[in-house]
C-alpha cells in the first residue's frame, strides 16, 4: 500500500513553505494521527525512486541556507499541525555564519509513539543527499545492527550510613529504612523521600535535633546517605528539607540525613536542584574543588569529568560560585563555566537545553558530535569510538530519552555521519 498522492503533495506543500489552507491543514493532521499511515508514509520517504518519480522534492530543497531557514520556521510553527499539546520551543539566535555547518536534523520533539514524524519532517533532507550519492536507505542502513541498546531508566543504589545498600529499581514502594530520626521513603517514579520525624510521631524540629544526639549515634556524628546512578540511570531525591534533586546518569548525591546548620551536599556527575528556602540555613553544593552556595533557588550542576568544563546554570533565584578565591554570583539565565583557569560567565545560555534531561530529553542547540554522544554514551551505557576523523558538523534538535539508541542514531544518521553498533560500543563514522 502506498500513500495517495494527493495527500503526499499536501505533505510536500507544508514542507515546502507552500502554505495549507485550514480545510487543508485539518485534513493533514487527521491524517497523521493515524500510526498505520504514518509508517507508510516513512516507507514511501525513505524510497529515493519513488520520491523521484511522485515528488521532485530535490527541486525545492537545494540550498542548505534555504532548508536551514525552512525548518527554524517549522520549528516554531509545526507543532501547531502535528503535535499541538508540545509546549512552544524556546527561540535561539541562529549560530554566526563562520561556524562549522548546522545540521538542523529535526524540528520537533521525537516521542517514542511520534519517531515517524521527525523522521518525516527530515525526508527532505534524506532525499537530497541522495541526489548527490547517499541514498535514504543508506543514510539510515548503517546507524543499526540487528542488536539494539534499550534506553535507560529509573536506576539507582542507595548507600546507608552503615554501609549497606539498597537497589531502589528492585526495591518495593514504602519504608525502606530508618537513619537517626529520619525515615527513608521509595515513593514510586523513580522518587526517593527522606521524612525527619519517627515512629513515636516526634516532628520535624525535634526530629533535627534528635538526629544530632541520636543513642544509636553515640559520637554524634552526622548520618550521611549517597544516591548514585548508573550509566543509563536517573533519579530523584526529597531531601528532609524539602529541597527535591534530579541525578542525571552516573552521577551521586551525598547528603546528611537531616540538616541543622549549612546544609551541605557533595554531588558529581550532573544534578538538578529546587532548593527549599530557609534563610538561616544557607544550602551548599560541593562538587570536586568548586562550591555553589544558594538561599532558594533552581540551578543544574553538570561537573562530569569528561567534560570540558563543570557548568553551573541558574534558572531562578540567586548562587554564588566560587573556585579557591574566586567568586561569581549568578543571575538567572547565566552559567557558570568552571576549569583549571578560573570561572568564566556566560549569559546567553538556553535553559531548555540545560534542563531538558531531567523532563527525559535530549535537546540539542548547535551541538558538536562529541557533545551528542557524550549525552548518549551516558544514557545508553555505551563506549563512544570514532572512526577515522571526527565529523565537526552541528545539530540541533530535540528527542525524547525513552527511545531505543537505533532510533536516535537514525536521526542523526540523516547527516552526513553514519554509526555501527557493536554490543555495548557506538562506532561513529564520517561520511
Amino acid at each position: 500500500m502506498s500513500v495517495d498522492l494527493p495527500m503526499a503533495e499536501l505533505v510536500l506543500r507544508y514542507l515546502n513553505q507552500e502554505g495549507l489552507d485550514e480545510r487543508q491543514a485539518e485534513r493533514l493532521k487527521l491524517w497523521l494521527s493515524d500510526p498505520e499511515n504514518l509508517k507508510i508514509l516513512e516507507a514511501q520517504f525513505r524510497d529515493p525512486d519513488w520520491l523521484a518519480s511522485n515528488l521532485r522534492v530535490a527541486d525545492h530543497v537545494n540550498e542548505i541556507d534555504h532548508w536551514r531557514k525552512f525548518l527554524e520556521k517549522l520549528e516554531m510553527q509545526g507543532e501547531s499541525l502535528v503535535n499541538a499539546e508540545e509546549e512552544e520551543e524556546e527561540r535561539v539566535e541562529p549560530a554566526p555564519a563562520e561556524e562549522a555547518p548546522v545540521r538542523w536534523i529535526w524540528g520537533w520533539k521525537v516521542t517514542a509513539a511520534a519517531t515517524i514524524v521527525g523522521l518525516l519532517l527530515v525526508g527532505g533532507v534524506v532525499w537530497k543527499y541522495g541526489r548527490h550519492g547517499q541514498t535514504a536507505g543508506g543514510s539510515t542502513d548503517n546507524a543499526v545492527v540487528a542488536a539494539d541498546l534499550p534506553p535507560g531508566g529509573k536506576r539507582a543504589l542507595l548507600t546507608l550510613a552503615n554501609g549497606s545498600t539498597i537497589v531502589l529499581d528492585s526495591a518495593g514502594n514504602g519504608d525502606l529504612a530508618q537513619q537517626g530520626a529520619t525515615k527513608v521513603i521509595k515513593v514510586g517514579g523513580g522518587l526517593l523521600s527522606y521524612h525527619a520525624g519517627n515512629a513515636n510521631g516526634m516532628n520535624a524540629k525535634d526530629a533535627n535535633q534528635k538526629n544530632a544526639n541520636d543513642a544509636n549515634n553515640t559520637n554524634n556524628e552526622v548520618l550521611y546517605n549517597t544516591v548514585a546512578t548508573p550509566a543509563g540511570g536517573q533519579y530523584q531525591i526529597v531531601l528532609t528539607d524539602g529541597s527535591r534533586v534530579w541525578l542525571n546518569a552516573a552521577s551521586t548525591l551525598r547528603f546528611p540525613t537531616t540538616f541543622s546548620g549549612t546544609r551541605t551536599v557533595q554531588v558529581t556527575g550532573q544534578a538538578y536542584f529546587e532548593v527549599a528556602k530557609d534563610p538561616k540555613k544557607p544550602f551548599l553544593v560541593q562538587s570536586g574543588d568548586n562550591s555553589i552556595a544558594v538561599l532558594g533557588t533552581s540551578f543544574d550542576l553538570k561537573a562530569y569529568t569528561d567534560e570540558p568544563f563543570t557548568a553551573v546554570t541558574l534558572e531562578s533565584g540567586a548562587i554564588r560560585v566560587q573556585q579557591g578565591a574566586t567568586q561569581e554570583t549568578l543571575r538567572p539565565g547565566q552559567q557558570a563555566q568552571m576549569s583549571g583557569g578560573g570561572i568564566r560567565v556566560d549569559d546567553h545560555v538556553n535553559l531548555r537545553q540545560v534542563t531538558a534531561w531531567k523532563d527525559g530529553l535530549f535537546k540539542f542547540y548547535n551541538s558538536d558530535i562529541q557533545t551528542i554522544m557524550r549525552e548518549i554514551g551516558r544514557w545508553y551505557n555505551v563506549q563512544i569510538v570514532y572512526e577515522g576523523k571526527v565529523p565537526d558538523d552541528r545539530f540541533t534538535g530535540t528527542m525524547d530519552k525513552s527511545l531505543n539508541a537505533s532510533d536516535v542514531l537514525k536521526i542523526l544518521a540523516l547527516s552526513k555521519v553514519h554509526f555501527r553498533i557493536e554490543g555495548q560500543k557506538i562506532v561513529v563514522m564520517p561520511d
